[in-house]
């Protein structure tokens, strides 16, 4: 969902922790991707309060009461419409062991390393994959094949084009769908980039943004704030 928020241009609005909903503490920090400006928070129902920044939202001291806390998060965008996302978080004695990763290095071996972002000079045509969720929350890898890959435009979020090659995907469908823009790109256990937009009259055929362009950007971004 970093990704969507940075690359998708339909808007969203996401709370993070989905896998962690048993808290056992009286307040938790909730954090929210959205691409944009401005997110609200509300806690069973109550106003909670409201940041504005870049993507990342942090909200801080949100209050677990006694039993189940309801969440939500909305968004309005410019041209009025809301969206919003939900989730439940339920307080507890004694914080669950599954929460807890082991602790023996051999067992997550390459498994909690970071993904190494590819260079332009590393990404090649052909067999490619992508990871999306298309049903529910559960993500899931799909293959494709990088077609073209353009020359490097300054600012420009079409640098590569790619087209769904996976039976799974195709039949479920179709191709790419609204929802998945900001899905990552991965080719040989590197990011490549995320979608960025469907061919309207082939949905089996998509852009991407390549990571380093958005790398790029987001760099340029920070120097203009700072």
């Amino acid at each position: 969902y970093l990704y969507k928020a940075f690359w998708s241009t339909h808007p969203f609005v996401h709370l993070c922790g989905r896998r962690y909903v048993r808290h056992a503490s009286d307040t938790v920090a909730v954090k929210v991707y959205s691409n944009q400006r401005c997110v609200s928070l509300f806690v069973n129902g109550q106003p909670f309060g409201t940041l504005t920044g870049d993507r990342i939202f942090r909200f801080e001291q949100v209050p677990l009461g006694e039993g189940l806390t309801y969440l939500t998060v909305e968004a309005l965008t410019p041209s009025g419409e809301r969206v919003a996302d939900t989730m439940t978080l339920e307080r507890v004695d004694k914080r669950p062991e599954i929460y807890t990763l082991p602790q023996e290095e051999d067992d997550m071996d390459g498994v909690l390393g970071p993904t190494p972002v590819a260079d332009r000079s590393e990404i090649t045509l052909g067999e490619a994959t992508i990871l999306s969720n298309i049903q529910g929350e559960q993500v899931e890898e799909y293959t494709v094949n990088i077609t073209h890959i353009y020359p490097n435009v300054p600012g420009e979020t079409r640098n590569l084009m790619v087209e769904v090659t996976d039976p799974r995907l195709l039949e479920t469908t179709g191709g790419i769908v609204q929802g998945m823009s900001g899905s990552p790109i991965l080719q040989n256990g590197r990011l490549v980039g995320a979608v960025t937009h469907v061919l309207v009259n082939d949905p089996t055929r998509g852009y991407g943004i390549l990571a380093e362009s958005m790398l790029e950007q987001a760099v340029w971004q920070q120097a203009q704030v700072s």
